[in-house]
């Protein structure tokens, strides 16, 4: 597939890949799990949040996120959120705030566009030069950045994606060669913080292969290993999708679930995951058994997932069918209680273009350039309010 087509394909990926599914009416099955049985999934890794569309990150007692500005420039801020104007992550004495030598400006080719994360004191994001992507390290009061290391050859496509374990950090390309027509190995590489040495501690062969949807859970590292087709012609898509973990013990990594899995989350020994098509199972991993939870129908076919230690988080990104790569329906984020009860369903908007999840305090979505959150105390009745 030539580069040029990737350009249409890549909004799908995102979709397919770790948010999706459909939404309005769902059917809901009780079942036996008590409330002390799911246990609070929420840690320093931020693994509640979307990790391949990670545009606003916890950290320092608020949140870092990126802006696109009126000017056409992208910037780093610092929210507490509630009742007060995000402050420019910048700390140049007499900075203007309004050029490139401004410490909070991410514009333009050299930086993926809107990535941040935070992790120890420091932020992360992606500089593209000269074809390589590195792994930039920002100091949480905007006073330096530096290169720390390559991670990866990148084009405009490319989107890498960061998920930290204890004293590493580990990579991938989250787009990959998706909708590609040739064999391309993925990788999923470590950093070691302090010397930020870089190795290869995973790889995958396949056509159209991508690795998505990595999160820190436990002693391993949870991945989605898909290869996703795209016919141009007939706008019909297909996406493979398997569920993989790495264990950072002893370096080997397995297959987890034999089925089309859209999205996860892990608690302890219980895996929730939606198997697109299907619907959301809990599946202990002690007696292997699973339990169909949510149940697909034409309205929720896929699902992203999320869990913030009292609730759970199903996004349907708009998706509206399994083969048709054209077809969009209303976005929402569905509510469930640790029983599965179904307690809200919160309408995105025609204008949402990017669901981060967030943590135990909030919801935050994207709305065309503007980040908008829900407090999680009224997740009830509350409705989306914007950044300022």
């Amino acid at each position: 597939m030539k580069k040029k087509k990737i350009a249409f394909i890549t909004g799908i990926v995102v979709a397919v890949v770790f948010l999706g599914g459909i939404a309005t009416y769902v059917y809901v099955f009780k079942n036996n799990h008590s409330a002390s049985e799911i246990k609070d999934g929420v840690t320093d890794t931020q693994s509640s949040w979307n990790t391949d569309t990670h545009h606003i990150a916890a950290g320092n007692g608020g949140y870092y996120y990126t802006q696109y500005d009126a000017d056409g420039k992208i910037r780093l801020y610092y929210t507490q959120v509630e009742n007060e104007n995000g402050v420019v992550l910048c700390a140049l004495p007499e900075c203007t705030h309004k050029t490139d030598a401004c410490r909070a400006v991410l514009s333009g080719e050299a930086y993926q566009f809107g990535t941040v994360y935070y992790y120890k004191d420091f932020l992360y994001v992606i500089h593209k030069k000269e074809g390589m992507g590195y792994l930039c390290k920002i100091d949480s009061d905007g006073s330096g950045r530096e290169d720390v290391c390559a991670l990866f050859a990148m084009d405009k496509f490319s989107s890498v994606s960061l998920v930290f374990h204890e004293n590493d950090i580990y990579a991938y390309d989250s787009v990959g060669n998706a909708g590609g027509s040739e064999n391309h190995v993925q990788e999923i590489k470590k950093i070691s913080i302090g010397d930020y040495t870089v190795s290869t501690v995973y790889e995958y062969s396949g056509v159209g292969a991508a690795i998505t949807g990595a999160r820190d859970f436990g002693g391993y590292l949870y991945f989605i290993v898909m290869e996703y087709r795209l016919d141009m012609d007939s706008k019909t898509h297909y996406a493979d999708e398997r569920l993989y973990r790495y264990d950072y013990g002893n370096g080997i990594a397995e297959k987890v679930i034999d089925k089309q899995v859209s999205d996860y989350f892990v608690l302890g020994d219980t895996l929730v995951y939606f198997e697109s098509g299907t619907g959301l199972y809990v599946y202990d991993f002690k007696t292997q058994k699973e339990t169909l939870e949510v149940q697909a129908d034409k309205n929720i076919l896929v699902a992203g997932i999320s869990y913030d230690g009292q609730y759970f988080y199903l996004d349907n990104a708009g998706m509206g069918s399994m083969t048709d790569a054209a077809s969009r329906i209303e976005r929402v984020i569905y509510v469930y209680d640790r029983s599965f009860n179904l307690i809200r369903e919160i309408d995105c908007g025609k204008d949402c273009t990017g669901v981060y999840f967030g943590d135990e305090k909030y919801l935050f979505i994207k709305q065309l350039d503007t980040i908008c959150y829900i407090k999680k105390e009224d997740i009830l009745n509350a409705e989306w309010v914007q950044l300022k």
